[in-house]
């Protein structure tokens, strides 16, 4: 299972397109009720046969949240009690990641992206409609799940469908990203891709990204054109609020304005740096400033993408406080 694990993470993480920094996750289940998942931090592009995943019983997950469990939304305690109820299933190895309860109720095969030409639809203010009307020539139904914070929040939400696994299962997550599951490797993997293409043929739209430049240890720069297409107040405004839950892990509340690059020098707390006239500085290690990178330029493409038919759909700021605040995403952001 291992092998299949590493084939499909690893086609994932070959585009930006569809995950960005550590992003997405992915699973297999065997016949035995094991499942092997990403582990919690951990890039999809990190995946090997040593490390980046874990394995545990998807089957007593399940019986959790159908057996006494007793949701309330957005529960802090709740989220650390069920997270650390699922890492006693993973015998020791890696934390899993933090969705594996919304996994433990799909498919044998199971890829969730942060597909960017679909999250333009998933981002917008009636994006459940165009949605809808974009993929009905695709899917005799789809299923559709308004904004949920990630987590458990998540997980129960996905166990509300009540789906045949054995279906290959579609999922619009708003705000969020896509879910496609089912028994066939190919088809899900495929499904996944084709998906996001649609969206971007629908919308005609195609994001360039840039390579990050070494300033000096631990600070980096980007040119990126789509940074200069926009003014000041456009910027601060755009980049001071969140539409998916990893800009409000890696970035929000991270970033400064400058005039220049001097400003860096002094004792500033922010880690991301938009010079006027010039682009954007990075201060941090590489992995971290390249997550940080492909967050930043998402947000921007994908708000511009949805100015240019609509409006944007922000997380509520309460959504933006819960997730700031979220144990597992602190771990997160530590490991990356």
């Amino acid at each position: 299972m291992i092998k299949n694990l590493l084939q499909i993470s690893r086609d994932v993480a070959s585009s930006f397109e569809l995950v960005q920094g550590a992003g997405g996750n992915t699973s297999v289940k065997c016949d035995d009720g094991r499942m092997w998942i990403k582990a919690s931090g951990s890039l999809l592009s990190d995946l090997n046969e040593e490390k980046g995943f874990t394995v545990l019983d998807y089957g007593k997950i399940v019986e959790h949240f159908c057996g006494g469990f007793v949701f309330k939304a957005n529960d802090h305690d709740l989220e650390d009690e069920t997270n650390a109820f699922i890492h006693t299933l993973a015998n020791g190895m890696s934390k899993p990641s933090m969705e594996t309860s919304m996994h433990a109720f799909l498919g044998k095969y199971v890829v969730h992206t942060h597909a960017i030409y679909l999250n333009v639809l998933l981002c917008s203010k009636g994006g459940e409609d165009r949605t809808r009307n974009v993929f009905a020539r695709k899917f005799d139904g789809l299923h559709w799940v308004d904004y949920v914070n990630p987590g458990y929040n998540l997980g129960i939400a996905i166990a509300d469908l009540n789906l045949n696994v054995r279906d290959l299962n579609v999922i619009f997550l708003a705000n969020h990203g896509l879910i496609v599951s089912g028994d066939s490797l190919g088809a899900v993997l495929g499904l996944s891709k084709e998906i996001n293409d649609i969206a971007a043929s629908d919308l005609n739209l195609r994001i360039e990204m840039d390579d990050l430049e070494t300033v000096e240890e631990d600070l980096y720069f980007s040119r990126n054109k789509l940074f200069f297409q926009f003014d000041d107040a456009w910027l601060k405004k755009n980049l001071s609020r969140s539409i998916f839950p990893d800009f409000v892990v890696y970035c929000l509340g991270k970033i400064a304005f400058c005039d220049s690059l001097e400003e860096l020098k002094g004792s500033c707390d922010k880690l991301i740096f938009c010079v006027k006239g010039e682009g954007v500085y990075y201060r941090a290690n590489r992995r971290k400033a390249q997550a940080m990178h492909e967050l930043l330029f998402t947000q921007l493409f994908v708000i511009s993408s949805v100015e240019a038919f609509g409006e944007v759909n922000f997380l509520d700021k309460n959504d933006e406080n819960y997730i700031t605040n979220m144990t597992m995403e602190k771990y997160r952001r530590s490991r990356v």
